[in-house]
């Protein structure tokens, strides 16, 4: 099928018919579908099953793409670029392209679309006649626009087509034209109108583009829990589903344009009018935008300000502050500007009018109350109009007759509505919380009261007992929602004076989040911190009564000042855990191993019997409880980053406590190890599973100083591992060699010999991330000749078999690392590299499977930084070069002027580029035009060469 839709007479045979082919083909024809991230279908609280489309709707001549991680919400899964496409011109497409095909200068096709290529207008009619599907809809939907001629044949088949529509499928197609209508560049209006503004100033034509800049708009999307197959059948509102996903845009501006005040009415009508618009569009898709609009008067809390500068309250706050201005620059322009705004409307002209009516100059203290009275009870009593509308009253109510203030009152003791199937106690509590927040706000904010609203309070103080005056206080703060990072408050002074018996029970009940809940609380923390010997005299008198609080234990252990402790301090800590059964101990040992890392050193000096014992008790209750010594590094369903890993676990930190032991220090070469210390290494690799890998890690960092102090153990106890069928354990021990990055001395080198070979041309997918640490040592080994035999450590024939088994990759930074130790300004690995490049291109492998692009660009750029060698290594490198594709090749010490290597040896560079430019000029490296001049004005002579004329040509018909 894609065959028959890749030409124009196959499109039509597609098209043609009684029964069309069903709309679900895009998802074939389209390659972003095809690879589109799989997914589950479903809807809102009902999931799907799980689908891959490219099982649906892949094609022979895709190259499959790798499958994610069910479970991985971050996962991606891009398109090939090269993929086929039946929306995107082909060969056959270009070859009868005519004017109509083409924007033009001047003249009709200036001002309108250019026709589509025949093929793809003909899939345009088919898309027409099966627009009725919900596939269409859904995949138009994925969109970010169609062909204006193409939604002009839906539109005619929606409106004029015999056969019956689903209203739904008609009006998702109508809220994608008028969502694909606006595909201007906001950014780029707003910035050329201010230039405009800031040029000639103010006009008539100026506002109106304001409006236009800053009005508001329908966007269309995909449905959320569509997931990526598009539905069979219209999808059941109650089920809450929908063929598409609606929203209303708001324009996002980050600079406050300065209205001059005779211009100023005219804006804010303007404006006006936009928010009459967003209005109708809120409630168009639903009306969800509008339940949650900012304050006008800001609170003084943090982290809301994005809330206010963004959407439907950055509207709002930006048409307010406007009107403030006009308020004070035109008073009568101001109340007509008031009187006009919609009376009907709960949300946005109820909230502008509320605050409005603060200003005495657009509402006067006759009219106040009865505007605060004439509101409706959605409005009076709506949650988010709250701030606003008690700050007005407290502003006004000292010069309110007592005619108004009695019509608020009454408006206030009367109380909410009962909602729709809501309990009468619920209400009967909902409606009392309401007023008495409202009464006790005015009342604190100096506002007086009828003594008849007072004793109503009372009336309703007694039917809500949990009611407190607290909470009126806090009437007025802003329900925006805020960010920002939680602050933890450690004030322990209570404790400090709670008896011992008392301060973990008086800590736990004042810990937890307080009524700002981006403040956390937790004095027992403070207290660890400030007072030490008291935490800890509290958490030994509560073990001793057989209380062993954790959580405590878990505080103070992780507290920054534990690194600080005396030695003392740090000793009966020690000791006290040593004494703890196994099973309390299992409890905090996340806690206690890292407590041990951190004051290993401090230890392990001053008491080693005491370090001695806790390293055993640690590792007895790691074997007892394998789980808990799990590490904090959570794994996904890719290959374990055992390093990572071992670093985030209790076993890790208990073998990084080791090498802090005295004990190992100033050893000899062959002297090995301490008895008293090596228990404890072998304690740690006598752990099963997962536990003894984070060991075998740490361990194997050190392995080089391992093998030269001790071979013996090292071969008994850690080679094996490198060497064992044991796949996870040979992984482990590579990271952790690895992770080391040092080249083995002579001995150890030669031992691992073979299996750095093994492993360089069969990595596991973990141990990518070290690919050019072992690219490096095996260079090393090559580039060094044994001084007992006389040959290199690792020979030529094996260095040639190993690069031609090895990946692209791999081969890569094999040259990459030959290039940077060439380039050293070490003399000494200057020269020596120098000398060995010629070497090392004599013996690298000249068939096809290594000739890949990215090989290719390394071995050029290596030939482009050999300096006075620039001729002999072209040589050598000619025969290995392929064709390189973009973004392959960087060429940045060709394009520098002076005595570079292209004015030193034109012919020469001229060679590599001929060999490694690909056709497509396009893709030709940055500064290339440039280069080839500097070819041609090096030597003349060359301006006549084959190879420079083709370059050339090639790059003028680009």
């Amino acid at each position: 099928m894609a065959h028959v839709v890749s030409t124009y007479e196959g499109v039509k045979k597609f098209c043609v018919g009684e029964v069309l082919p069903p709309a679900e083909w895009l998802c074939v024809f389209d390659k972003y579908r095809r690879f589109a991230k799989p997914g589950s279908s479903g809807s809102l609280g009902r999931k799907g099953p799980y689908v891959d489309p490219f099982d649906l709707y892949g094609l022979d001549s895709d190259i499959t793409p790798s499958k994610p991680d069910p479970e991985d919400h971050y996962a991606k899964r891009e398109a090939p670029t090269d993929a086929w496409d039946a929306f995107e011109l082909n060969r056959l497409d270009r070859s009868p392209i005519r004017d109509e095909n083409l924007a033009a200068l001047r003249g009709h096709w200036a001002n309108h679309s250019p026709r589509l290529v025949p093929r793809i207008g003909q899939l345009g009619v088919w898309l027409a006649k099966v627009c009725d599907q919900p596939a269409a809809v859904w995949w138009a939907a994925h969109q970010l626009s169609l062909n204006r001629s193409i939604q002009e044949h839906i539109s005619w088949e929606l409106e004029r087509s015999n056969r019956p529509i689903h209203k739904d499928i008609r009006n998702a197609w109508r809220s994608l034209f008028e969502a694909w209508n606006y595909v201007e560049d906001f950014h780029r209006d707003w910035y050329a109108l201010q230039t405009v503004i800031k040029a000639d100033g103010w006009s008539s034509a100026v506002t109106r583009r304001l409006g236009e800049v800053l009005r508001p708009r329908l966007s269309a999307e995909p449905d959320f829990w569509g997931g990526p197959k598009p539905p069979a059948l219209v999808p059941d509102r109650e089920d809450g589903a929908r063929l598409l996903r609606m929203d209303v845009k708001y324009p996002e501006t980050h600079e406050a344009v300065t209205v001059p005040d005779e211009w100023c009415a005219i804006v804010v009508r303007v404006l006006r009018h936009n928010l009459e618009l967003a209005l109708a569009l809120e409630h168009e898709i639903g009306g969800y935008g509008l339940s949650n609009i900012s304050p006008i008067v800001q609170d003084s809390i943090e982290g809301a300000d994005y809330h206010r500068t963004h959407g439907l309250s950055a509207a709002i706050i930006r048409f307010a502050e406007l009107f403030s201005q006009l308020s004070k620059t035109n008073r009568a322009a101001a109340k007509r500007e008031f009187l006009s705004w919609p009376t009907d409307d709960d949300t946005i002209f109820a909230r502008l009018r509320i605050w409005a009516s603060g200003k005495r100059s657009v509402v006067s203290d006759d009219d106040f109350g009865q505007l605060i009275a004439s509101l409706s009870d959605d409005a009076f009593w709506n949650s988010y109009h709250q701030r606003d509308l008690l700050l007005v009253l407290a502003n006004r109510w000292t010069k309110l007759s007592g005619k108004s203030r009695k019509l608020i009152e009454e408006k206030l003791v009367i109380g909410p509505k009962r909602w729709r199937r809501e309990k009468i106690a619920a209400f009967d509590s909902r409606r009392a919380w309401s007023i008495l927040n409202r009464i006790q706000w005015l009342q604190n904010s100096g506002c007086k009261l009828f003594a008849s609203t007072r004793r109503q309070a009372k009336l309703l103080r007694a039917t809500v007992p949990d009611w407190k005056e607290a909470y009126g206080e806090k009437a007025a703060e802003s329900l925006e929602g805020r960010t920002g990072w939680v602050r933890t408050n450690t004030s322990h002074e209570e404790l400090a004076e709670t008896p011992l018996s008392l301060v973990l029970l008086r800590a736990k009940e004042r810990s937890g989040r307080s009524d700002d809940f981006l403040v956390e609380n937790d004095p027992f923390s403070g207290l660890a911190a400030q007072r030490p010997a008291r935490a800890f005299a509290a958490l030994t008198y509560a073990a001793k009564r057989g209380n062993f609080q954790n959580w405590a234990w878990q505080r103070f252990l992780n507290s920054e000042a534990r690194k600080n402790d005396k030695a003392r301090l740090t000793w009966l800590i020690a000791e006290r855990l040593a004494r703890y059964p196994n099973a309390q101990l299992a409890t905090i040992l996340r806690p206690a191993t890292d407590w041990l890392q951190d004051t290993s050193a401090k230890l392990s000096k001053d008491c080693l019997p005491v370090f001695d014992r806790i390293l055993r008790k640690l590792a007895g209750v790691l074997r007892e409880s394998p789980n808990e010594g799990r590490s904090g590094i959570v794994r996904s369903s890719e290959e374990p980053d055992w390093t990572m890993e071992a670093l985030n676990s209790p076993t890790g930190k208990i073998a990084q406590a080791l090498f802090n032991d005295p004990r190992k220090d100033n050893l000899n070469r062959n002297q090995g190890f301490p008895s008293e210390w090596l228990v404890h290494a072998e304690a740690l690799l006598a752990l099963p599973n997962d536990l003894r890998r984070h060991a075998i890690v740490i361990l194997f960092y050190n392995l080089n100083w391992f093998f030269a102090v001790d071979p013996k153990w090292t071969e008994q106890y850690l080679l094996p591992a490198i060497q064992g069928n044991d796949t996870d354990d040979r992984d482990a021990a590579w990271s952790g060699f690895l992770w080391g990055a040092r080249t083995p001395n002579r001995e150890l080198y030669m031992r691992l010999k073979n299996d750095m070979l093994k492993f360089a041309a069969n990595p596991l997918p973990s141990r990518r991330s070290y690919g050019e640490i072992i690219a490096g040592m095996i260079l090393a080994g090559w580039g060094t000749v044994d001084s007992v035999t006389g040959e290199r450590r690792i020979s030529n024939d094996e260095m040639h078999s190993l690069l031609l088994t090895v990946d692209d990759e791999f081969r890569s930074r094999v040259l990459w690392q030959a290039q940077r130790w060439s380039d050293e300004k070490n003399e000494n690995s200057h020269k020596r590299w120098r000398g060995q490049l010629p070497e090392l291109l004599q013996i690298w492998p000249r068939q096809l499977s290594a000739r890949s692009p990215n090989t290719s660009a390394r071995l050029c750029e290596l030939a482009f930084s050999s300096g006075d060698e620039f001729p002999t290594i072209t040589a050598l490198v000619l025969p290995l070069l392929g064709r390189i594709e973009r973004d392959h090749l960087m060429l940045p010490e060709l394009r520098r002027s002076g005595d570079n290597i292209v004015n030193r040896y034109p012919e020469q560079a001229l060679a590599l580029l001929h060999a490694v430019l690909p056709d497509n000029a396009l893709a030709w490296p940055y500064g290339i035009e440039g280069i080839l001049k500097q070819i041609g004005e090096a030597s003349s002579a060359l301006n006549s060469d084959d190879r420079l004329i083709s370059l050339k040509r090639r790059w003028d018909a680009r």
